[in-house]
C-alpha cells in the first residue's frame, strides 16, 4: 500500500508513534498555551440533534485569527501524533498570537515515523480548537536538514533534505521539548527572518481564492427560514463561512463537472435533485451509451460507505416532497470507507466537513427515517447520489492519495472535481514518486484523471527544483503485464521549469510520467573548440507520441563553439526476440579545426559536413538461429579522434555486416558478410596493426565442440572455414591525420603524404579477392596416472589452401606455395594439492584459517609447418599468424583462502593469489612483439620470446585490495615491463586508489593515482591525475563534482590532458527519474 504523500510543506506519517525509550526522555516543553475560543454548547459537543441545527463550520476567511489557526483550504491531515522537539539552546517568545520558538545547536525534530537533524531550527505554532479536542499547527523552518536517525523511526518512500526544509504537521497529540537551556524574548536573526519570509510564503499559498460560479442554495427559500428561525430561537447566528459552504456544496451538485459516464448492471436512478432539463439530458446521454463498455467506477457501485462517530451531524430533506433525498452534513474530523467486497475495492475519505447526499428511497425502501450519524453506520453505496468534501481532504485507493481543499463526488455521472489538487502515486518498479499539483483535477474514471494548470514532478518538495508545468494533463493508469499499476500523462502547453523558472516549452508529451523530453543539459568550456551546449531530448514524449515498450529514442542538441550546430540520435530496443541500438551524430557546416593531441597539426575542416551513424542489431529467429546486423560509417578519418575517441580507440570495427549461426548439440555453423563503407581505416587499432581491414565477401565457418571417441577416451575439436576476402587499406595518408614527418615515419614506416593503401601494395599484399579454405582437428587424450596427477596429449593438424601464391610478399620471398600444411604435437601436465595451515583467526592478517592451494602446471610443445607465418600476409591473425617452433612453460598458481564474514554468514575468500611461470621458446617466437605473451591452451597463439611472468592478487580486507603484474623478457635480459595498483576504501564515503605501470622497453613510466569522497548526503567528489615520470611531467587531471540535488544530479567536470592538448570545463544537469539519464551515450563531454 502507498502511504499519503510527503510534501516539502507537508511532512506526515500515518504510522502510530514510535517510541524513543532511552534516548529522548519525554519532557513538556514551557509551551504556554493561547487561551481556546468560546467552545460549543454541550448539545453541539455530544452532536446535535436534526431539528435543532446548532451551529455547524468554523470560520473558513482568515488562516490566523488571534493566534487561533484555522481550516485553510489546503490544510493538513489532522494527526494524533506527538510533535517532539530537541535542541542544546531554544529561545521562546510569541508574535502576532503564534508562539515561535528558535532552536539551536544539533538539533532533532521527529513526527511518528520521519525524523530530521538541522544545524538550527525557526518554529511556529498556532492552535485551533475544534469540538472535544485542540490542534496545534506546527511549521518548522530547518537549517541545513537531514535525515535523523531516531531509534524507532522508519524510512518512509521519500527522505527529504536541504540547505533550507519548511516542515509543517497538524496534531492534537502533545508537544514535547528537550532543551539544555530555555530562555524567553525576540530574537531577529538572519534564520529568522529568513523563516519569516518562508512562513509568509506558505501562508500565501494555503489562502487561494477559489473561482465563484452562480450558485443555487440546497434549500429552498422557504426550508431556509425555517432553519434562520431556529437558529435565532437558539441565539445561534449562521456564519459567513456555513453560508459559503453550503453555497458550495450546492453549486457542485448542480455543475456538470466531466464529459464521461458511466452505466452499470443495475442503472442507478435519475436523481431528482436536478433541475427537469438536467435531469431528462442525462437520460438522454445514457439512452445513448446503451450497449458500450462502461467506465470503471470512480467509487465502488455496488459497495457500501462507512463512517465512525462524527462530533455534530446535521441532516435535511432536499429535492421534490417524496424523493427521498436527503443532504447528510458532518462537522469535525470525518472518516469514511468507501468499499466493495466482491471486488476487493477499497477507498478512503477523510475531511473536516462533509455533505452526503443519499437516496433514502434506495437505502430503505422509502422509509423516511433519518440517518443518525452520531453513532457511526454504513450506507449501501446504491442509495449514495454524491459525497462533498472541504478541508484538509485526503483521499487514498491504497494506490494514489488525492489531498485538497474540496472535492465533488457526483455518482450518477461518474466524475469527481478537485480543487487545488495534490495528487501522489508511487511507481514500484521504477522506484519513483509522481506528484501532481492542479488547480483543478477532474476524475472521470477509477483510472483517468484531468487536470488544468498543473505541475508534475518526482521531487517531494513544495517547490520542486525541477518540474513540468502544463496547461492540461491527462492521467491514466493502466495494469501492466507484470500486474503492477503504471501512469501515463498526456499534457499540452509544458514549460520545463528548474527552481521555477521556466526555462524550455513543449507543445506536447505523452508517455509515462518520467518520461518528459528533458533528458540532459550540459555546457562549459573547451580549449579545442570554445563555448559548448548540449541537450538530450526524449523523441516519443517531445512529439506526443506513446514509446513503445521497451523503446528508447534521445534526440540531442547543441552548440560546439567552432564546429557550430550539432544534432544527434541515440535510440535502442529490446524485446524477447531481438534488441539492438541506433547512434548518430551530424555536425551540418563544420567551421573549425581539428585539435587532434600532442606531435600532430591541426586538421581544418571548415565547411564539411561531418559524422557518424552506427546501428547493431541482433535476432533471434525460429530453429536456434541467430542473426546480427551492423551497419557502421563516419564522414571523414578524424572525427571520431576529435568527438568520440572511444569508439575511435575501443568500439567494433566499422563496418556492414550480417552475421548468422546456428547450432545443435555440440556443432556450429555460422556465415558472415562484411565489408568497410569507408574509404579509410576508421579505427585506429587497425590502423596501428595491420594498417588495414579485411572484408569477407562471404566467410562460412563449421565448428564442434569436443565430440567424445573411442569410449570416451578421446576429444576431438575441430573448426573450419572458407572465406572469400580481400586487404582495405585507406586512402588516406598520415598527413590528413594530422601527422607530421618524423610521427608518421616512426609510427607507421612511411612519409606523411604517401597514402596506406599504396603502402600495403608495395609490401605485396594483394588487395583483390582472395579465396581461403581453412581446417584445424585436435585431437586430445586426458589420462589420470595417479589419483594426484593428470596429463593430457594432444596433437594438432591444420591445413590452408589459397587460390593463388604470395611470392610478392616479405621482400620478394612469400609463399610460393598454395597449400600450408601444419601440425603441433605436445602435452599438460596439472596436479593440485591443499592442507589446512591453521583454523584460528588472526586479527592482524584478518584471517579465519588459512587453507593453501597448490596447483603446479607444465606445457611442452613442437609445431612444424610448410610455409612460415612471415611468408603469409595477415588476413586473420588466427590462422596467418601461428606460432611456430618448440617451447616448454612451467608454472604453479598458490592460493591462500581464508574465511570472512561472521557467524551465520561466513564465506570463502581468495586471501591471496600467486601465479608464476617461466616459458622457453627455442624459435624467434615473433621478436617483433617487444612485450611477450602466452596462452595455454592455445600456445601457437603465443607471441614474444622466452620469458618470466608472474601475478599477485592480493584481498587485505574487505575494503582493502592490492595486485601486481611483472614480465621479465629473455632477449632484453630486463624486465619488459610491471605493474602495482591498490584500492582502500577508507569508509564507506571515502575511498582511494593507486597505479604504477612501468614499461622500461618503451621508456613509459606513469603514476596514476585519485580519491573518490561523499563530503556530504549530497555532494560527491572524484579525482585523478596521472604523472609522466620519465618526463617529469603531469599527463592528466581530472576532477568531478556531483551535487544531488532532489531528483537530479548537478555536475561539473574539469579536465586538463596534455596528451590531447585539451582543456574542458563542463557543467551537466541531469533529471533523475524524469527521463534523466546519468550514463549518456558515449560523447567528448562526458567525463
Amino acid at each position: 500500500m502507498v502511504t499519503a504523500p510527503q510534501l516539502a510543506e507537508i511532512c506526515y506519517a500515518q504510522q502510530d508513534p514510535g517510541r524513543y525509550e532511552g534516548v529522548i526522555d519525554e519532557v513538556e516543553g514551557d509551551l504556554k498555551k493561547k487561551p481556546n475560543e468560546e467552545s460549543f454548547s454541550e448539545l453541539e459537543d455530544l452532536g446535535a440533534p436534526t431539528n435543532l441545527d446548532a451551529r455547524q463550520f468554523s470560520d473558513l476567511e482568515a488562516p490566523y485569527v488571534d493566534g487561533v489557526r484555522t481550516n485553510t483550504p489546503l490544510g493538513e491531515p489532522v494527526l494524533s501524533l506527538d510533535v517532539n522537539l530537541a535542541a542544546k539552546r531554544t529561545r521562546v517568545w510569541n508574535e502576532g498570537g503564534n508562539q515561535v520558538l528558535l532552536l539551536e545547536e544539533d538539533v532533532k525534530f521527529w513526527v511518528g515515523a520521519y525524523s530530521f537533524r538541522a544545524k538550527g531550527a525557526v518554529v511556529r505554532v498556532a492552535t485551533e480548537s475544534l469540538p472535544g479536542r485542540e490542534i496545534k499547527h506546527v511549521a518548522v523552518y530547518l537549517d541545513h536538514a537531514t535525515p535523523g536517525n531516531v531509534p524507532g523511526s522508519l524510512d518512509g518512500p521519500v527522505v527529504a533534505s536541504a540547505r533550507k526544509l519548511l516542515v509543517t504537521v497538524s496534531s492534537y497529540g502533545k508537544m514535547k521539548l528537550l532543551t539544555d537551556l530555555m530562555q524567553e524574548g525576540v530574537e531577529k536573526s538572519e534564520l529568522v527572518e529568513k523563516a519569516e519570509t518562508r512562513f509568509a510564503r506558505y501562508d500565501a499559498s494555503q489562502e487561494q481564492v477559489l473561482e465563484r460560479t452562480k450558485l443555487r442554495p440546497v434549500f429552498s427559500p422557504e426550508q431556509f427560514a425555517i432553519r434562520n428561525a431556529r437558529r435565532k430561537a437558539l441565539g445561534v447566528e449562521i456564519s459567513e463561512a456555513d453560508k459559503e459552504f453550503i453555497r458550495l456544496a450546492n453549486a457542485q451538485l448542480e455543475h456538470e463537472v466531466l464529459s464521461r459516464q458511466e452505466i452499470e448492471s443495475g442503472d442507478r436512478e435519475i436523481a431528482t435533485i436536478a433541475k427537469p432539463e438536467v435531469a431528462a439530458a442525462r437520460r438522454e446521454r445514457i439512452r445513448a451509451l446503451e450497449g458500450a463498455s462502461p467506465e470503471p467506477a470512480i467509487l465502488p457501485a455496488q459497495g457500501s460507505l462507512s463512517y465512525g462517530p462524527i462530533k455534530i451531524f446535521s441532516s435535511q430533506q432536499i429535492g421534490e416532497p417524496g424523493s427521498g433525498q436527503r443532504a447528510l452534513m458532518f462537522l469535525g474530523g470525518v472518516d469514511l470507507t468507501y468499499e466493495d467486497y466482491a471486488r476487493s475495492l477499497s477507498v478512503s475519505l477523510r475531511a473536516q466537513k462533509a455533505v452526503i447526499i443519499i437516496d433514502e428511497n434506495k437505502l430503505r425502501g422509502g422509509d423516511d427515517d433519518e440517518v443518525n450519524a452520531s453513532v457511526g453506520g454504513e450506507l449501501a453505496g446504491k442509495g449514495i447520489l454524491g459525497i462533498y468534501l472541504e478541508n484538509s481532504v485526503q483521499i487514498s485507493d491504497g494506490d494514489y492519495t488525492i489531498r485538497a481543499p474540496r472535492v465533488y463526488y457526483d455518482l450518477m455521472e461518474n466524475k469527481a472535481l478537485v480543487l487545488d489538487a495534490v495528487m501522489y502515486t508511487y511507481d514500484d518498479q521504477m522506484k519513483l514518486p509522481l506528484y501532481v499539483r492542479a488547480e483543478a483535477l477532474r476524475q472521470t474514471s477509477a483510472n483517468s484523471w484531468n487536470a488544468e494548470e498543473a505541475r508534475f514532478t518526482t521531487s517531494e518538495f513544495g517547490e520542486p527544483h525541477f518540474a513540468i508545468a502544463a496547461g492540461e494533463v491527462t492521467i491514466d493508469r493502466r495494469e501492466t503485464p507484470g500486474g503492477t499499476d503504471r501512469y501515463f500523462l498526456a499534457s499540452k502547453h509544458n514549460r520545463g521549469e528548474v527552481f521555477g523558472t521556466p526555462l524550455v516549452y513543449f507543445p506536447y508529451i505523452a508517455g509515462e510520467y518520467y518520461d518528459v523530453p528533458l533528458r540532459d543539459v550540459r555546457g562549459g568550456f573547451n580549449s579545442r573548440f570554445g563555448l559548448f551546449f548540449e541537450t538530450g531530448w526524449d523523441m516519443f514524449s517531445l512529439f506526443g507520441k506513446e514509446k513503445p515498450e521497451n523503446v528508447d529514442a534521445v534526440g540531442k542538441l547543441g552548440y560546439l563553439g567552432v564546429h557550430n550546430l550539432s544534432l544527434g540520435l541515440d535510440a535502442d530496443y529490446d524485446t524477447e526476440t531481438m534488441y539492438g541500438e541506433f547512434k548518430s551524430y551530424m555536425i551540418p557546416i563544420d567551421g573549425g579545426e581539428d585539435v587532434l593531441g600532442e606531435g600532430r597539426r591541426d586538421v581544418n575542416r571548415s565547411g564539411d559536413t561531418r559524422g557518424f551513424e552506427t546501428w547493431k542489431h541482433r535476432q533471434y529467429l525460429p530453429d536456434n538461429i541467430e542473426l546480427s546486423l551492423q551497419a557502421s560509417w563516419v564522414s571523414d578519418n578524424t572525427f571520431l579522434e576529435e568527438f568520440f575517441p572511444r569508439e575511435a580507440y575501443e568500439a567494433q570495427q566499422y563496418q556492414a555486416s550480417g552475421y548468422v549461426k546456428t547450432n545443435e548439440d555440440n556443432w556450429l555453423v555460422s556465415g558472415v558478410a562484411k565489408t568497410n563503407l569507408n574509404s579509410f581505416t576508421p579505427q585506429l587499432t587497425y590502423l596501428q596493426a595491420p594498417g588495414y581491414v579485411v572484408d569477407k565477401l562471404p566467410e562460412i565457418q563449421a565448428t564442434t565442440a569436443p565430440f567424445t571417441l573411442f569410449n570416451e577416451t578421446v576429444n576431438w575439436y575441430s573448426q573450419s572455414s572458407l572465406s572469400r576476402m580481400r586487404v582495405r587499406a585507406g586512402t588516406d595518408t598520415p598527413e590528413s591525420r594530422g601527422f607530421e614527418q618524423v610521427p608518421s615515419e616512426e609510427i607507421f614506416g612511411i612519409p606523411p603524404n604517401q597514402t596506406f593503401k599504396s603502402y600495403i601494395e608495395g609490401l605485396g599484399v594483394p588487395t583483390n579477392y582472395v579465396l581461403r579454405a581453412d581446417t584445424r582437428h585436435e585431437l586430445s587424450m586426458p589420462v589420470e596416472i595417479n589419483e594426484w596427477l593428470n596429463f593430457v596429449p594432444y596433437v594438432v593438424g591444420r591445413v590452408t589452401a589459397y587460390d593463388r601464391t604470395f611470392e610478392e610478399f616479405n621482400d620478394g620471398n612469400g609463399a610460393n606455395d598454395t597449400v600450408r600444411l601444419w601440425g603441433m604435437v605436445g602435452g599438460r601436465l596439472n596436479t593440485e594439492f591443499s592442507k589446512v595451515w591453521t583454523t584460528r583467526s588472526n586479527p592482524v592478517l584478518n584471517t579465519n584459517g588459512i587453507r593453501h592451494v597448490f596447483e603446479p602446471y607444465m606445457n611442452i610443445w613442437t609445431v612444424g609447418t610448410t610455409i612460415q607465418d612471415q611468408d603469409l600476409p595477415i588476413f586473420d591473425y588466427d590462422v596467418e599468424r601461428i606460432d611456430q617452433g618448440t617451447g616448454v612453460a612451467v608454472g604453479a598458481r598458490n592460493t591462500l583462502q581464508t574465511k570472512r564474514g561472521g557467524p551465520g554468514r561466513w564465506r570463502d575468500v581468495d586471501w591471496i593469489m600467486w601465479d608464476a611461470r617461466y616459458v622457453q621458446r627455442w624459435d624467434e617466437g615473433f621478436p617483433e612483439f617487444r612485450i611477450p605473451r602466452y596462452y595455454n591452451y592455445h600456445p601457437e597463439y603465443s607471441i614474444g620470446g622466452s620469458h618470466f611472468y608472474s601475478e599477485l592478487l592480493w584481498m587485505v580486507s574487505d575494503n582493502v585490495a592490492m595486485m601486481g603484474e611483472l614480465t621479465w623478457g629473455n632477449e632484453f635480459d630486463e624486465v619488459v615491463q610491471w605493474r602495482v595498483n591498490g584500492t582502500i576504501n577508507h569508509t564507506p564515503r571515502f575511498g582511494t586508489f593507486v597505479n604504477y605501470e612501468e614499461i622500461p622497453v618503451l621508456s613509459s613510466r606513469l603514476l596514476t593515482y585519485g580519491f573518490t569522497y561523499r563530503l556530504a548526503t549530497k555532494y560527491m567528489v572524484h579525482f585523478l591525475q596521472r604523472l609522466d615520470l620519465d618526463n617529469d611531467e603531469s599527463r592528466r587531471i581530472g576532477v568531478n563534482l556531483d551535487r544531488k540535488l532532489p531528483r537530479f544530479v548537478f555536475r561539473v567536470n574539469v579536465i586538463l590532458d596534455v596528451v590531447d592538448n585539451e582543456q574542458l570545463f563542463n557543467v551537466q544537469l541531469i533529471p533523475d527519474g524524469l527521463g534523466g539519464q546519468t550514463n549518456w551515450a558515449a560523447t567528448p563531454l562526458q567525463f
